[in-house]
């Protein structure tokens, strides 16, 4: 069991990593087809992450990274999912969702979440989070068995504290 647990979800975050990722998303994708609903995959990257493990030390960007899962976990329903991907990478697919404005609430409360200040062994951090910078929501094309994908593309207002939030446009 503790084999298991170590080859399949992060030692810091307690989070579940690419493999089990992989393997929930090729879930997630085989049921969105027969249920007809879509999924959003949310990639969430923190910028100048680097900054704060060089200059405060690797243990308050571990307590960073730690409350960060935390924060996402927190703002998702059960049915949905977050992965870290490694470093301050980390991804959240939200599943049975009708359209893909349906997941423009949970992106925004990631984003709201992230950008609130951190308080780490005494250190008051503000995150810069470059969220959704690449997200796109993926349906199911079921005559092919392949995923098409509505893109979302960057854009600046509303801005807080950094954050960038994106509006969904269809992919040409």
């Amino acid at each position: 069991e503790k084999l298991y647990h170590q080859a399949h979800f992060d030692a810091l975050t307690g989070l579940p990593n690419r493999l089990v990722l992989n393997d929930r998303l090729e879930q997630e994708l085989g049921r969105s087809k027969w249920d007809g609903t879509q999924l959003a995959v949310l990639f969430i990257d923190l910028d100048r992450f680097k900054m704060v493990n060089d200059s405060l030390g690797h243990h308050i960007g571990d307590a960073m990274l730690v409350e960060v899962a935390r924060r996402i976990r927190s703002v998702l329903r059960e049915s949905d999912f977050v992965a870290r991907l490694g470093g301050d990478e980390f991804i959240a697919v939200l599943t049975e969702l009708d359209s893909a404005l349906d997941a423009t609430p949970a992106a925004q409360k990631i984003l709201l979440g992230i950008s609130e200040p951190f308080l780490l062994q005494g250190n008051l951090l503000h995150s810069t989070v470059r969220a959704l910078a690449s997200v796109s929501i993926l349906t199911i094309a079921t005559m092919h068995k392949t995923c098409s994908s509505t893109r979302i593309s960057p854009c600046m207002p509303p801005r807080r504290r950094g954050a960038t939030w994106c509006n969904s446009s269809p992919r040409q």
